[in-house]
């Protein structure tokens, strides 16, 4: 703000720098407070918000004929809410419930719309409790009173107050097992909460920074000799230490944003402070295809606390396709869904987030736009994304099958390609029926391998093929056996009895396997 030439009066005498009034400038303030006070102006309505001051305000008086300057730092502090309430806290075994009441130190310290309170727990209440957690401290009362149910017990719950935004400005542990009329508050604690991001949040590389949110609690009286500070960076080796690794230092408990409201014409300056919790952007620059912790510490005198970490994970690559199924293997009639099975891995960075199939129908390497690529569903119980890829719109021929993976953090792998036949569905049945497989098993009776027991297989279509008897142990094995769905039986005398039973089998394409059979005969 300019503010124009000015005569500086001689010994010593206060000059009141005369601001210009800006568009949407508030009245001053009123001089008295409370019941008796006069009532303010109506307000005109506000301007643009102003940018936040990254500091302290300086003062710069020039002298127009010799050109020297006179440079005077402004300091800004923000009021600290104990310096202007006094809350206090009791718990009523009785009634089972906490109770508040706030006061200001004396009312003159409070501006003239009071001060909102609002308290919280540490822990949720029971969804059963009935509670009151907000207040104003204001004229003409200058009190405001909160309870909450809280049942009774041989326990303490943590209490914060937070004042006009300030977070935790008081805290209380409040005994929950007898009648206490003035629980104590909290003074001596220190320490420090990462909390966001959300652990195994992922992160694309290469970025910059990341956002990161730290609560810190410290003793009444630190953070005021400028050697307290907090201390968050990137763990990146996962030693829950800072080891030449990049960090951010701050010298306050507390993030604080200061703008300038208004210039007032009589030479004040009204200032706008909001108190929040850090929000910090933690330098990430060199960081590849790594997981590593948010990390924070505050010092505090002799004092030191370390947050716990919070994983993150930093991912620039690719995931791969490892391995693909297809059935059927190999050849598929046209009609008939192609259900692709695809193993996929991001080397345990972000993790796999998609999974996509389908026929490179323009032979160009690539997905077509139409029929576009369809994406797979995750099946945890098989560890593979798995997808029914249909072939309606193929012709008979050699096609490519492209699979592709992408990470959480959008990292877009490579195509893998597998060749597939695609024939009509009568060449399909004449390929399924020159199609054979191995049938084994064994024929038991009495808990032991029967031998010398004739095993017999026939079509569905009535057609027997040749026997097989079994070892010495009760094995078998019928080699050559079409595709398709048989009736086994097997027949055989022992204990000088005809013993036999009877099974249904499907004989599988290759180069699927049967399952062994086990056959009791009665």
């Amino acid at each position: 703000m300019k503010i124009g030439k000015v005569v500086v009066p001689p010994k010593g005498q206060l000059l009141p720098l005369p601001f210009p009034k800006t568009p949407g400038s508030a009245p001053p303030p009123a001089a008295a407070t409370g019941a008796g006070a006069a009532k303010p102006a109506a307000a005109t309505p506000p301007g643009p918000q102003r940018p936040p001051l990254p500091g302290n305000m300086l003062l710069v008086i020039s002298h127009p004929e010799t050109g020297l300057k006179t440079f005077s730092a402004l300091t800004i502090a923000t009021q600290r809410p104990r310096r202007f309430l006094r809350p206090q806290v009791a718990y009523d075994l009785e009634k089972e419930r906490v109770e508040i009441r706030v006061l200001p130190t004396a009312p003159s310290h409070l501006p003239p719309e009071g001060v909102r309170v609002t308290a919280s727990f540490a822990k949720p209440l029971p969804l059963t409790s009935r509670s009151e957690l907000e207040g104003i401290v204001a004229a003409p009362r200058y009190e405001a009173r909160m309870f909450a149910e809280v049942p009774r017990g041989d326990r303490h719950v943590t209490l914060y107050l937070q004042v006009d935004g300030y977070p935790r400005a008081f805290v209380y542990h409040v005994p929950c097992g007898a009648d206490v009329q003035n629980v104590p508050e909290v003074t001596d604690v220190l320490a420090v909460r990462v909390t966001a991001p959300a652990a195994g949040t992922p992160w694309k590389t290469p970025i910059e920074a990341i956002p990161a949110n730290v609560q810190v609690d410290a003793p009444v009286g630190t953070f005021q000799n400028g050697t307290d500070f907090l201390e968050v960076g990137i763990d990146r080796d996962r030693d829950r230490d800072f080891h030449a690794e990049p960090t951010i230092r701050l010298y306050s408990d507390r993030q604080v944003v200061n703008r300038v409201k208004d210039f007032l014409p009589g030479g004040g300056v009204m200032l706008e402070t909001s108190v929040s919790d850090f929000s910090v952007q933690l330098p990430t620059t060199g960081i590849q295809n790594l997981r590593g912790s948010v990390l924070a510490r505050v010092f505090a005198g002799d004092q030191t606390a370390w947050s716990l970490p919070v994983d993150v994970i930093f991912d620039g690559a690719p995931p791969r396709i490892q391995k693909l199924v297809l059935d059927p293997a190999g050849t598929v009639a046209i009609g008939t869904n192609l259900n692709v099975s695809v193993l996929a891995s991001d080397d345990e960075l972000s993790g796999v987030g998609m999974v996509e199939a389908g026929f490179d129908v323009e032979r160009k390497g690539t997905f077509a736009k139409a029929p576009p690529p369809v994406p797979a569903t995750y099946h945890e119980d098989v560890g593979m994304w798995q997808v029914p890829l249909p072939t309606a719109v193929l012709k008979s021929g050699t096609w490519t099958l492209l699979v592709r993976a992408t990470d959480k953090v959008g990292n877009v792998g490579e195509f893998k390609e597998l060749k597939v036949r695609v024939v009509t569905p009568e060449e399909a049945a004449k390929i399924q029926a020159a199609m054979t497989n191995r049938v084994t098993g064994i024929i038991l009776y009495g808990g032991q391998g029967a031998a010398e027991v004739e095993v017999t297989l026939t079509s569905d279509k009535g057609v027997a093929l040749p026997s097989v008897t079994t070892g010495e142990q009760g094995n078998f094995v019928l080699n050559k056996v079409p595709v398709g769905k048989y009736s086994l039986k097997a027949r055989g005398i022992i204990k000088n009895t005809i013993r036999q039973a009877t099974q249904e089998i499907t004989v599988v394409p290759p180069p699927a396997n049967v399952d062994p059979l086990r056959i009791l005969l009665k």
